[in-house]
């Protein structure tokens, strides 16, 4: 869905909140 939305662990954490959604790159 995002594409700077790297594996959760590598999340900064501002951005983590977005990526626990799927946690994975577009």
């Amino acid at each position: 869905k995002q594409d700077y939305c790297a594996p959760v662990v590598r999340c900064p954490p501002v951005i983590k909140a977005v990526c626990a959604n799927d946690g994975q790159p577009s």
